[in-house]
């Protein structure tokens, strides 16, 4: 078992061509799936120490953002660091009345959150509004629901907020 012990960024930040394979792999897993009847939806994350380099950039991939919309795809980009952000922020503003396509895309700067739980709120709020657009614009509804025993879920307590806060500094 390999386990990653140290992460390099390397730079310019380039965007483009890992969102338009993730759509392509998206699309890919939702056609499989659909041939049994199942559905198959894809999360990018993409963890980033930097901007993107110049607002060219920042159209061109706001452009693959709203070609990959298409596919059952949301991304999530992380800026790690306190670097200057504001072309993601950019890519997080988009408009689908005036842009077109659909909302995909949620940027979440990692220093504005001290707790864990928070973070993960954070990162993950848009994806099933995400995933229900993608599904419903299509007419493609979820199988018949099954019955759950609700005696066998166990609850589990949330993370303790001051235990993160404090390993987070």
């Amino acid at each position: 078992r390999v386990c990653l012990t140290q992460l390099t960024m390397s730079f310019p930040t380039v965007f483009t061509e890992v969102i338009s394979t993730a759509s392509r792999y998206a699309q890919h897993e939702q056609d499989m799936a659909g041939q049994g009847g199942n559905l198959s939806y894809t999360i990018l994350l993409i963890l980033t120490a930097g901007n993107l380099k110049d607002e060219a950039e920042i159209r061109q991939t706001k452009q693959e953002l709203i070609t990959a919309s298409g596919s059952p795809l949301s991304v999530v980009i992380v800026g790690i660091g306190d670097n200057d952000f504001s072309g993601m922020a950019f890519l997080d503003e988009h408009d689908p009345q005036t842009e077109g396509g659909r909302d995909i895309t949620k940027f979440v700067q990692f220093t504005e959150y001290k707790s864990y739980n928070l973070l993960t709120e954070a990162v993950l709020d848009e994806i099933p509004e995400q995933l229900v657009d993608y599904y419903y614009e299509r007419g493609m509804m979820p199988g018949k629901a099954e019955a759950v025993n609700h005696d066998g879920i166990e609850q589990l307590p949330a993370d303790d907020d001051a235990r993160t806060v404090q390993f987070l500094g």
